[in-house]
């Protein structure tokens, strides 16, 4: 339950970088879970958006505690008590804008190859790459609150 309330919190202030690091990962599975999730009949639109938020969360919280030299699960872990992943950068001896410069790397990453792949189109993924910067600046400063980011 903690599980999914950590992916539910660190997925609330992804956004617009989502689908194209969606993108960059599965595009079969990004083009049934945008139909799914675009059709509001859909019983399934509900279960989409959950899929894609959890893989959102689970690629840019992998690249985070890479970023700060953690696991995930640790990064986890300290998100527990609260706070932010800025502090626990800084609790690791990393600058919290590298980490941010190795987030947007990584989606910038994911996002080219989405748009080699077809996967998205290249309006949609400079609309991404221009929205990038400030989404996670606010992923990285955002405090989240003790007890809801734990396993």
């Amino acid at each position: 339950m903690k599980k999914m309330l950590a992916v539910s919190v660190l997925s609330a202030s992804l956004g617009a970088i989502g689908a194209g690091v969606l993108a960059a990962g599965d595009g079969h599975a990004l083009e049934a879970a945008e139909s799914d999730a675009n059709d509001a009949e859909s019983p399934r639109a509900c279960d989409a958006k959950a899929i894609r938020r959890h893989r959102i969360v689970r690629a840019l919280t992998g690249a985070t505690a890479d970023a700060i030299g953690i696991t995930r699960e640790e990064l986890r872990d300290e998100l527990a008590d609260g706070g932010s992943i800025a502090e626990v950068a800084e609790a690791h001896g990393v600058d919290p804008a590298d980490v941010e410069a190795a987030l947007l790397a990584d989606v910038e990453a994911r996002i080219a190859r989405a748009t080699e792949r077809g996967v998205i189109e290249a309006e949609r993924a400079a609309q991404i790459i221009e929205d990038a910067p400030d989404r996670i600046h606010e992923f990285i400063i955002e405090e989240r609150a003790a007890g809801r980011t734990s396993r």
